[in-house]
Formats: structure tokens, sequence, C-alpha cells
């Protein structure tokens, strides 16, 4: 087993918001890349936690759920943290550091 972590200074959405604090943390199972559990701690969690459920039921690995593009009635999030991204999701200006 795997402990993946993304603190939410890495998330971009969390930036726009001013709203760093908190971490997302994930257990995978290392062999397989298949999701086992998680817990999100942060700005606009709830949303991201429904659609990781999703995956997990849909049995979709880690690294199919790391691209993938969350929709929401109004807002869109990248489950790729900010640091591998090369622009903010959808052309939106990122905090200036």
């Amino acid at each position: 087993m795997e402990v993946v972590k993304v603190p939410m200074v890495a998330v971009p959405e969390a930036g726009t918001l001013h709203d760093e604090v908190g971490t997302w943390k994930a257990v995978v199972d290392a062999d397989t890349g298949q999701i086992l559990g998680a817990a999100l701690l942060g700005c606009n969690a709830g949303g991201v936690i429904s659609a990781l459920h999703m995956a997990m039921l849909g049995g979709l690995c880690c690294q199919q759920f790391r691209g993938a593009v969350l929709t929401h009635s109004h807002r869109g999030w990248r489950t790729q943290p900010a640091t591998t991204l090369s622009a903010a999701p959808f052309g939106g200006a990122r905090r200036p550091s």
C-alpha cells in the first residue's frame, strides 16, 4: 500500500480562492493502483470526494483518476497537482507567489 498526499497549495482552485489550508490523501494499492480509500480536508473537498468515490465504485485506478477533469454545475477541477500543470485550468490566472 501507498499513501498519496497532495497539499492544498498544489490545488489550483485553493489558490484562486485563497484557501490553501488542508491536504488530500488517498490510500492506493502499490501494485495495481487501485484506490482503497481517501480523506480530503480543504477547499471544496466535498465535490472531489464524491467524484473519487464514483471512481472507486467504477474500479478506476489512481493513474486513470489522476488526469481526470472533474465537472460540477459551475466549476471544473483537475485532479493533477498544480505543480505538474503548465497553466491553470481553463486558462484562469494563478495567484502570484
